[in-house]
């Protein structure tokens, strides 16, 4: 996996959602259900195809990893937004970046219980190149970072190392449209 950072900092890689043509989505306004805390290896395009299973919601990602001291900080704020405003039909996933961390994944999923993080969580098992790819795609450098999707699945934002009352405020803004 490229790095740009610190060698004990993960690059961010997500995909970028869907090519092609658009479709039509309505809003949904209903909470999001509590999830048994889990964790799911998968590829990129697995990945891909998980969180566009989110498509007509707001969807708010959570890129980290275990080793990364900023990102285990942030974590237990990241849950507590997911808490608030999943109420309002926004969606909450986290990726663990680190295609290492499949080597602890009893540690990492031990993590999450803990945060009770009750919605999706997945954790990249791929190769580094389209590690690297994903990064490409989707300007990311490091990591913690926080990734905002509208409705159709496209990327609105990504706040690097941003505190989160700053993403609420962004997510919100983006919910009333």
């Amino acid at each position: 996996m490229r790095r740009l950072l610190a060698p004990s900092v993960a690059l961010v890689l997500l995909v970028s959602f869907g090519c092609g043509t658009s479709t039509t989505t309505t809003k949904i306004d209903s909470p999001i259900a509590d999830v048994p805390v889990a964790l799911k290896q998968v590829t990129a395009a697995k990945l891909e195809e998980a969180l566009a299973e989110h498509k007509g919601r707001i969807l708010v990602v959570d890129c980290w990893f275990l080793g990364c001291s900023p990102c285990v900080a942030k974590f237990p704020e990241f849950v507590a937004m997911r808490n608030e405003l999943s109420k309002q039909g926004i969606a909450f996933a986290s990726v663990d970046v680190m295609v290492s961390e499949n080597e602890i994944t009893e540690k990492v999923l031990g993590f999450l219980k803990k945060q009770n993080a009750a919605f999706p969580n997945y954790l990249l098992n791929d190769k580094e190149d389209l590690a690297d790819l994903w990064q490409e795609r989707n300007r990311i450098v490091g990591t913690p970072a926080t990734l905002v999707y509208d409705r159709n699945g496209e990327l609105l934002k990504n706040f690097e190392d941003a505190k989160l009352d700053k993403v609420k405020k962004y997510v919100l803004e983006v919910a009333k449209k």
